[in-house]
């Protein structure tokens, strides 16, 4: 980048976009089993928050605003 030029714009992501709108962050129903879908959850920023209650074999992952995704 040159000597006074302004930096790029980072992207808008939708957690951005879902937290201007005062709407919750986003979940992802997740297999207990499904290890890779955990590990592509976590890496967004997720976190296991709970079982799904009317379907036990779910677990509930919350995206949780401003986490930063791992790189």
């Amino acid at each position: 980048m040159r000597a006074g030029a302004t930096p790029p714009k980072r992207p808008r992501r939708l957690r951005d976009f879902l937290e201007e709108l005062s709407w919750p962050p986003p979940v992802s129903y997740i297999d207990p089993a499904n290890h890779r879908s955990k590990a592509v959850a976590r890496r967004l920023g997720a976190r296991f928050e709970r079982h799904r209650p009317r379907w036990p074999d779910t677990e509930i992952w919350r995206h949780r605003a401003g986490v930063a995704p791992a790189p």
